[in-house]
């Protein structure tokens, strides 16, 4: 309920239902009852009202149902209870990488289809990081090898195929045999999941032992990399065996050996079978081992423990204009004194949009950032003021070309601090603070920046290694391209066997290149990554010998659809389109994605504009996908 005024200059009282204003009629008492003139008596506002009155002592305070909890809040201005939309606060209320929905009253916070929440973040359980990743072995059986195999080499163990015919196994004679796996990067690996042959064999795993290093798997460095399991039970026919590792284990190369207790060096079935990701199964003595599939599973949360957050020192301060005195300048933001007394910040007269800016000397993730008012005077001054971080160096033509991570809502008392945390973390190099009071003016020039100082928090990550917002952690970046499935538009006739799409993804960005037919007026290549993955980074490595200006206006798409024409690469949605041109000879064109991208199919068509067919051909060394 609130005091208004009428027309003829009469006070009034009025009570709320959810957006109407009930005028109850010219009275005279106070607080929270009125003269009712249709009844002639008093009653009490909250009858039917959406808002509820309060006696205070001398006066009254109106609040919204409590029912709502913080939901609804009640306002002066609008004289109704009014929604709150929760999905707009700053840090949000829903778990990281989630989505928020604004209800009356009320939110709702909802994960990515097949996420589920770890450690307030949405997060993906299971990704197979071993999936068509090289692999190779001390030895492949002859019958892998002949006119009609019923398996093959120890890539069977990475291509997702669980049938019974899709295994690999060593030779007869190979008493030691292993099989190894490239991660393609250092990976931190928390869980294995071995699965065994569906149609014979379960005895032949016994004692096995998987290795895990920077060392790459040969005969002579097996034992270089550390054991990290040791085989304990058998695996049934068709069943999988999971492995978690007691502390997560950090490598590149994996490996997985067999020592069975078998006495016979000559016993009649002498084989390592694995089949899908990449381990190494070692028979010893002649013993037999047979696994039909061998799957990695990185788990994020259990792999990457959460960064922990530092103070950044900042080295460099500037702002819009200098101040009046030489005790009020700039560098007062990054000196440690907190309070401001004798060294605090202040902008000019006549700036009516000032804004101070400091260096963090590097890229990076900015967990949270404090800033602290003068104890003296002046609290007035900071109103409606932005945060923004980026990589652009603030100045008054670029000061609003980073992303702004914080509005002011609330004035900051004399000699206290705001502290504003950023969830996710914001990645950016220049931190910049701009006030927006340059409606008001007065003797005490209430336009004016003033500080005292400004603080930072924050971490990097490793060298190769990017902040995953969705996991909350920092991760290595894979390459999940190499080696996988490829195809394209067209094939050049003049080089079909060199040139070829497989040879786009073959991890050599030098004597190595994919090229269209000059008759296709727009050639794409597509890659099937085998999985959706996270990506964060493209690279379209350009060749060293020629053709660098063939890239034009080209589009990279990436989604979930099957790539099966080229009608059909309009299924998913464009990521990045070429605007100059391209890379120089031997160079890479970086396409960063922020935010990642969920996807397992990519394709880049060209769309050239040369006048000579044979100009728009499509042509480059390699494609590489970077993703978590």
């Amino acid at each position: 309920m609130v005091r208004r005024r009428d027309a003829t200059g009469a006070t009034v009282w009025a009570s709320f239902v959810f957006g109407a204003l009930l005028l109850r009629g010219a009275h005279a008492q106070v607080d929270c009852y009125y003269y009712d003139y249709g009844s002639k008596t008093c009653r009490d506002v909250n009858d039917g009202a959406g808002a509820r009155c309060t006696n205070t002592i001398g006066g009254y305070k109106c609040t919204c149902p409590p029912a709502f909890g913080a939901g609804l809040v009640y306002s002066e201005d609008l004289q109704t209870c009014v929604d709150v939309d929760e999905c707009k606060r700053v840090p949000s209320p829903c778990p990281i990488g989630a989505t928020c929905k604004n209800l009356i009253g009320s939110y709702m916070c909802s994960c990515p289809p097949g996420a589920t929440v770890v450690r307030n973040t949405c997060v993906y359980p299971h990704i197979n990081l071993a999936l068509r990743k090289p692999a190779w072995s001390s030895s492949v059986s002859r019958s892998c090898t002949g006119a009609t195999p019923t398996c093959g080499n120890a890539s069977r163990l990475v291509d997702d195929n669980f049938n019974t015919t899709g295994y690999f196994a060593s030779d007869l004679n190979d008493y030691y045999p292993w099989a190894a796996l490239d991660l393609g990067g250092t990976a931190v690996v928390s869980s294995l999941a071995i699965w065994q042959r569906r149609d014979c064999c379960a005895n032949r795993l016994a004692k096995a032992e998987v290795r895990l290093g920077g060392v790459r798997v040969a005969n002579t460095t097996l034992a270089s990399n550390p054991r990290v399991w040791t085989q304990t039970a058998t695996i049934p026919l068709g069943g999988m065996l999971a492995v978690n590792l007691t502390a997560p284990a950090v490598g590149r190369y994996l490996s997985l050996q067999n020592f069975h207790p078998a006495d016979s060096p000559n016993a009649t079935e002498s084989a390592i079978n694995l089949l899908p990701p990449g381990t190494v199964y070692n028979a010893q003595a002649g013993s037999a081992v047979s696994a039909a599939a061998a799957h990695l599973y990185i788990r994020y949360w259990a792999a990457y423990p959460p960064p922990v957050p530092g103070p950044i020192v900042l080295r460099r301060a500037w702002a819009s204009t200098a101040c009046r005195n030489a005790t009020c300048n700039a560098t007062a933001l990054i000196d440690g004194k907190l309070n401001g007394t004798g060294s605090y910040y202040s902008s000019g007269p006549g700036d009516y949009r000032p804004w101070a800016a400091v260096d963090l000397s590097d890229t990076f993730f900015v967990t949270r950032v404090v800033l602290w008012q003068r104890a003296d005077c002046c609290a007035n001054r900071l109103q409606d003021a932005v945060v923004r971080l980026g990589g652009v160096v603030p100045s008054n033509t670029t000061v609003d070309d980073n992303m702004p991570v914080w509005m002011q809502e609330d004035p900051l008392a004399q000699g206290t601090a705001q502290v504003i945390d950023l969830k996710p973390p914001v990645a950016g190099r220049y931190l910049s603070i701009q006030n927006n009071n340059y409606n008001l003016f007065g003797p005490d020039y209430p336009y004016l920046l003033n500080l005292a100082e400004i603080q930072a928090y924050g971490f990097r990550c490793a060298a190769g290694w990017a902040f995953n917002a969705l996991m909350g952690v920092c991760a290595p970046l894979l390459n999940v391209a190499r080696g996988k499935r490829a195809w394209a538009s067209s094939v050049s006739p003049a080089c079909a066997a060199t040139c070829g799409a497989n040879m786009a993804v073959d991890g050599k960005r030098t004597a190595s290149r994919f090229t269209s037919a000059a008759t296709d007026a727009t050639p794409w290549l597509a890659v099937d990554l085998g999985a959706v993955q996270t990506i964060v980074r493209i690279m379209i490595w350009a060749r060293e010998d020629c053709c660098a200006t063939r890239l034009q206006n080209a589009v990279l798409r990436a989604g979930n659809a099957n790539i099966t024409s080229t009608a059909a690469i309009g299924g998913n949605p464009a990521v990045w389109t070429q605007y100059g041109p391209g890379p120089a000879l031997g160079a890479a064109q970086t396409i960063a994605l922020d935010p990642p991208v969920r996807a397992r199919y990519l394709s880049l068509q060209n769309f050239g504009s040369a006048p000579i067919a044979e100009n728009n051909t499509l042509t480059f060394a390699e494609l590489e996908v970077y993703a978590f």
